[in-house]
């Protein structure tokens, strides 16, 4: 029953806005009963792990951890090179990061922590404290948050999704593999816990994890650009590779060179290149233009024996010898063909 079924009627059923008033107001006093949904529980709770208010650390005290959802191909792109401007000029980050204390400590007796979020802002601190700018060397200090060593795992991947749900700088590449590497390192058994933990949804995460768990070694070793991986692409690979494992493999190994390394659009190109359908023996296949005319006729010969090609329009010069060129070219050794 609504607060309102609750206030005395007054004559004729009507209500008097003053008893609408005081019911509001009795609502507002009332204590609040906490967050409702597991990740407002889980980030509530970890207010409780805070070491006193954010300080300013050396960049070298910190260090990545199971948490880290930035691949290192991002610490080169324009975005990062803006943000670390961005903090050159204000020397360090003003907006605070979050860290947990490791128990364990350097040669120099210093604390060492590990980031639960803010990745990028202590790259591009430790970036600035190695470089020599305007004929010197200074320290960038890493303001953060820190949090008690005992903090749960669950709570700091909790902790490091809120902090980056809604950005649009991390890929689904990078998202995927941050699922993959929390069920991995068992920071939950199953992707319905993690997904139920940071509020996404279960079927999306379990995709993820599926696609990281499943991609073939080989593409990591031939990709450059790792962050701008495709999930479509990498599972129509695995289709590619259940269908037809001979193609796969014949395409892996042709780019497999030493010192090869590809951008994601260019791999997949070669990878998931369309198969050209070699006419049946015997039957007619029409060449058709790409405004839909009839431009001729190919017909190959039984047994192997070449094809003949017919053609309803003439060809310019060059036409002609590009047309000798791509016979050349694409001739089996040892045929013979006609055109």
């Amino acid at each position: 029953m609504s607060f309102l079924d609750k206030i005395e009627k007054k004559q004729y059923g009507k209500l008097d806005s003053s008893d609408v008033q005081q019911q509001m107001e009795a609502i507002e006093a009332m204590p609040s009963k906490g967050p409702r949904t597991s990740v407002g529980r889980i980030l509530a709770e970890s207010e409780k792990y805070h070491v006193g208010a954010p300080q300013k650390l050396s960049p070298l005290q910190v260090r990545r951890g199971v948490m880290a959802n930035r691949l290192p191909d991002f610490f080169s792109s324009p975005e990062f090179l803006d943000l670390k401007r961005r903090i050159q000029e204000s020397g360090g980050n003003n907006q605070p990061a979050m860290v947990v204390d490791t128990g364990e400590v350097d040669e120099k007796g210093e604390h060492i922590y590990e980031i639960i979020y803010g990745h990028c802002r202590h790259e591009a601190c430790l970036q600035l404290s190695h470089e020599m700018i305007n004929g010197q060397q200074k320290m960038y200090p890493f303001l953060a948050q820190i949090m008690h060593k005992d903090t749960p795992l669950t709570v700091r991947a909790a902790l490091t999704h809120s902090e980056n749900a809604g950005r649009t700088s991390t890929t689904g590449w990078e998202n995927a593999k941050w699922y993959a590497q929390l069920i991995q390192t068992k920071v939950y058994s199953t992707c319905r816990a993690l997904a139920y933990s940071i509020g996404e949804n279960e079927n999306a995460v379990s995709r993820y994890v599926r696609i990281v768990d499943s991609v073939d070694p080989r593409i990591m070793e031939l990709v450059n650009d790792e962050r701008n991986l495709s999930l479509t692409s990498l599972e129509k690979l695995s289709k590619l590779k259940q269908k037809d494992e001979a193609l796969y493999e014949s395409r892996i190994q042709e780019l497999l060179k030493p010192g090869t390394k590809l951008n994601c659009d260019v791999l997949f190109k070669a990878l998931l290149a369309p198969v050209a359908v070699i006419p049946e023996a015997g039957a007619d296949e029409s060449i058709v233009g790409k405004d839909g005319s009839t431009l001729g006729t190919l017909r190959r010969k039984q047994r192997g024996a070449g094809f003949t090609l017919v053609s309803t329009v003439n060809l310019k010069p060059e036409g002609w010898a590009k047309l000798r060129e791509l016979i050349d070219r694409y001739s089996m050794k040892g045929e013979s063909g006609q055109a």
